[in-house]
């Protein structure tokens, strides 16, 4: 179907984009983590139960998987994290602040909890200029 559709316009247009919706990665990451850890329950339980001892090294090797797939799925879910830290940071760092300031400013001196600026200033003025001698 996509294929038709880039055909159809593919003659009166120069570029054509795809795009898809796709579930959390997290959340994917997670469940395939949950059933991973039910996985190794399972063989935990086999590798218990005598009368399988004769497949305990099958079992033992599938354990091993299950663990080096839980571990490769626990990294990804801590990449995903990550990268959502990244991107609200990136949304702070781009964002502009200054509407916000100048109307929390304006809020402050119409409460009158804004010090006058001439006296701030000229206090640390005096304090900053050497004396004269």
């Amino acid at each position: 179907m996509i294929k038709e559709h880039i055909d159809l316009f593919s003659q009166n247009e120069i570029r054509f984009s795809v795009m898809a919706i796709l579930k959390n990665q997290k959340e994917m990451y997670t469940v395939e983590l949950k059933d991973l850890q039910r996985k190794r329950e399972s063989l935990l339980q086999q590798m218990g139960n005598p009368s399988a001892i004769r497949h305990v090294p099958s079992v033992e090797l599938s354990l091993a998987e299950v663990a080096a797939q839980i571990e490769s799925v626990t990294e990804k879910i801590i990449m995903e994290e990550e990268k959502m830290k990244w991107k609200t940071e990136n949304l702070r760092r781009k964002h502009n602040y200054v509407p916000f300031l100048f109307n929390f400013l304006k809020i402050l001196e119409e409460k009158q909890q804004l010090k006058p600026p001439e006296r701030e200033g000229k206090g640390e003025a005096e304090v900053s200029r050497p004396s004269p001698r």
